[in-house]
């Protein structure tokens, strides 16, 4: 069984997004992939004029389009599939899409469409130079449309660049760093490592290893108990301003299918330190309370702190052990 603790938006957080930032904020982590990020922009271009004149000029800045323009998906041509094709008047321009693909089809889509080079638009999650053409950044469209958003549609908007941002891993720092609070993640990771190496009467928890990502750091570990053994991973994602800690379990064998089958039969009722839980990245996450909070934060020690962390992984462990 694979289980983590790890760290996304809290409730209190998501308390504060209007309706469509949450919507936008929950398809981002259902429709994720290069495809979904292209379908998601078409239905917004569908949906306001105002966005699809900005996703065009972002592209093409020097074309006056008509209100006839017509934007297709996916328009194939002579074994070519472009992401949008663009067709005003007898005019045609084409966009492609990529987040972390890197097969790329620039001579390609300017034969096919015949265009000149200008009029394929190219954007990326990544660093890419095309001598000849000009490439641009899903991050550079992020801060194109924040800088022009219409105050009439702020909120759509807004909810679309939470979208973006979540898809494309874009990041946006606005307050100066503080190097002296770092040293509280550290403390917080010899803290956790200490919490997933402890012997209980029902179980014995053991360190397997470092799991470490661009934002997230965390461990791997195991549990052995009357049930079959399971690992876990508990970690922190310190990539949000309001950090929240959760546990969550992979689903698949070998990891976390036991616990998942066990949740799935819906008789989790963990509801003191861990919340109910939901399902993304076919793993289930249990997110900290707001009990588990308030202790944390007014722990007088780091012993208390850690007996927090402790109560909270034991609440979720305990429920898949004597289930």
């Amino acid at each position: 069984m694979y289980l983590s603790l790890c760290v996304t938006y809290n409730n209190q957080t998501k308390s504060k997004m209007n309706i469509l930032n949450k919507l936008f904020y929950n398809i981002s982590y259902r429709f994720n992939n290069e495809n979904a990020l292209s379908d998601i922009t078409w239905i917004m271009c569908q949906t306001s004029s105002n966005f699809k004149n900005l996703f065009l000029s972002f592209f093409f800045q020097d074309v006056k389009f008509s209100d006839n323009v017509i934007i297709t998906r996916e328009k194939a041509k002579d074994g070519s599939r472009a992401d949008f094709v663009i067709e005003d008047s007898e005019k045609t321009f084409v966009i492609e899409c990529k987040i972390y693909d890197k097969n790329h089809h620039f001579e390609q889509y300017v034969k096919t469409y015949n265009l000149k080079k200008e009029e394929l638009g190219y954007i990326v999650n990544y660093n890419l130079k095309k001598k000849g053409f000009t490439v641009k950044t899903w991050e550079e469209l992020f801060d194109y449309i924040k800088l022009n958003t219409p105050e009439k549609e702020r909120e759509l908007f807004e909810g679309y660049l939470e979208y973006l941002k979540n898809v494309c891993g874009i990041i946006k720092i606005s307050k100066k760093m503080n190097l002296k609070g770092i040293n509280s993640l550290y403390g917080l990771n010899i803290i956790m490592k200490s919490v997933i190496n402890r012997e209980l009467e029902d179980y014995k928890l053991s360190y397997y290893n470092t799991d470490f990502k661009e934002s997230y750091y965390g461990y791997k570990f195991k549990v052995e108990s009357r049930k079959p053994d399971i690992w876990l991973n508990m970690g922190l994602w310190f990539n949000f301003e309001n950090p929240v800690i959760t546990i969550g379990v992979h689903k698949s064998e070998g990891w976390g299918k036991p616990f998942c089958d066990e949740i799935e039969k819906g008789s989790c009722r963990v509801e003191k330190y861990a919340k109910k839980h939901y399902f993304e990245d076919y793993s289930y996450y249990f997110e900290g309370s707001d009990l588990f909070y308030e202790k944390f934060e007014k722990g007088n020690s780091i012993e208390e702190q850690k007996e927090v962390l402790c109560e909270f992984v034991d609440e979720v462990i305990n429920f898949y052990v004597n289930s």
